[in-house]
């Protein structure tokens, strides 16, 4: 027989006690819901109003190279420039930008005024520089590329080969999931980039940590995830590491990582792998259920 005899004091703590754990189930349940329409279950038409034939013209990935400095700090280290030279060695014919965020403020304010309000609002400046370079290559196509990027070839050939294969896009593979942010390329005014910026507002999320953070909002995952849920895959070409490595070595400074790298890595390998996720939220809920019982309606 279940018999409920508490004070007042003692239902009083129970609530205090209860209810902010309360508000978090409900935090990682609303998470949970996003995070698998997103990245497991996707659907290839959300935030996507054009088809696939948004123009009979197929162009070439315009020669231009966009950097961005100056978020973070205004000193420009010399391992940059020594690799901002090797891009330029390799690519005398295109057009150099070197933005700053002033720069980039005033482009987004003065076109994409729609997002300056969430731009404004994150809390890292790695956020902000994630979006800027998405509106940047939206609005002017052409290459995007980190300064820790360093060339070992002319992007021309590969530019080329897209152009023929009739791809817009050109993405590669990081480690350990998804696509990166750090170098891409792509036409003007790509359907895929205004479905990057039109689904910010929807994940500025609170995820637990800073990484995470970092990624799922604005981040390499974040764009990750608006591939899987595009409809028009053939607009894309994905290069693996034996691939890309003839065109470019990646430093990974790691300018904007912090203590929650770890526990990253081991979200991202969480939530793509389907048996793993669906196991772990299971386990929580049972879990919690059996906390609930116990302290709620425990037994004489």
């Amino acid at each position: 027989m279940i018999v409920l005899h508490r004070t007042f004091g003692q239902k009083l703590v129970l609530v205090v006690f209860c209810f902010p754990i309360l508000l978090m189930l409900l935090y990682i349940f609303r998470n949970s819901i996003y995070l698998l329409s997103n990245f497991v279950f996707t659907s290839e038409n959300k935030n996507v109003s054009e088809n696939c034939n948004y123009t009979d013209t197929f162009e070439r990935i315009p020669p231009m190279i966009h950097q961005i400095h100056g978020f973070k700090d205004s000193k420009l280290e010399i391992s940059h420039v020594n690799k901002m030279k090797t891009w330029a060695n390799y690519h005398k014919n295109y057009t150099h930008y070197l933005w700053n965020e002033t720069s980039a403020n005033n482009l987004i304010k003065r076109e994409y005024s729609y997002i300056y309000p969430i731009y404004k609002s994150y809390g890292s400046w790695i956020q902000r520089a994630d979006v800027a370079r998405y509106v940047i290559l939206h609005h002017y196509g052409g290459w995007y590329i980190d300064l820790d990027v360093i060339c070992n070839s002319g992007l021309h050939k590969l530019v080329e080969n897209a152009y023929q294969l009739k791809k817009r896009v050109i993405l590669h593979i990081t480690f350990p999931v998804g696509t990166s942010n750090d170098i891409f390329g792509i036409t003007p005014r790509h359907p895929y980039l205004r479905s990057v910026l039109g689904n910010l507002y929807n994940a500025n999320r609170w995820y637990l940590i800073p990484h995470w953070n970092i990624l799922f909002s604005a981040g390499s995952t974040y764009m990750w995830g608006r591939y899987l849920n595009f409809p028009c895959k053939e607009e894309f070409l994905i290069l693996e590491k034996e691939q890309y490595k003839q065109y470019f070595q990646i430093e990974h400074d790691g300018s904007w990582h912090s203590w929650d790298d770890r526990a990253a890595l081991l979200l991202l390998r969480l939530i793509t792998n389907r048996v793993w996720f669906t196991t772990f939220m299971v386990l929580l809920i049972v879990m919690f259920s059996v906390f609930l019982r116990r302290v709620i309606c425990p037994r004489k």
